[in-house]
Parts: structure tokens; sequence; C-alpha cells
């Protein structure tokens, strides 16, 4: 499971990212999961959970990759998860 880097000012450090999915992929994991509880989604907007996405989906290397897609009702959920699969998302966690 990656956690989302923040930096100083508490914004979304894009940049830490893939060097997260890389080190995770390096280590011999066998999937990738974003954008869970350690990924802090509630402090992250829908614009920046879809580039987060993008970012942890892009080094995978057909890895499997679970994106978190839990909401605060069951039609943003169901919105999100089906973004989630239009990113080649190999599971969402709700």
């Amino acid at each position: 499971m990656l956690a989302t880097p923040f930096d100083q000012k508490e914004e979304a450090d894009y940049e830490s990212i893939p060097n997260l999915a890389a080190e995770a992929i390096s280590s011999g994991c066998i999937g990738v999961v974003g954008l869970g509880v350690m990924g802090e989604t509630a402090r992250l907007s829908d614009k920046e959970r879809m580039k987060i996405a993008g970012i942890i989906i892009d080094p995978a290397d057909n890895l499997p990759i679970t994106l978190g897609t839990s909401a605060s009702g069951t039609k943003a959920m169901i919105e999100r998860s089906k973004e989630a699969e239009q990113m080649w998302a190999t599971a969402v966690m709700v």
C-alpha cells in the first residue's frame, strides 16, 4: 500500500509518488495499492485523486493495481470505481 506523500504546504507531492511505486516494484511487490487509508484520500480533491491514480498506474508495468474508491456516499463511490476501471485498475477497494 502506497502512502500519498505531502509537502510542507500540505499539498500532494506528485514528484515523489513514482519513486514510491518504483521502490515497491523493485522490492518484489506483486501488486500495488493506492489511494487507500494510508493515501489519505479524505484530504484529496477528485482532481488530485485522478492525477495520483495515473501516476501510480503508469510505472506499474502490468502489475495488478488496486485503487481505493471510498467516498462519503454510494453514488460517488460508484463513480470513482468506474473511473478506476477506465484507468485500467485491476481492482478497487471500497
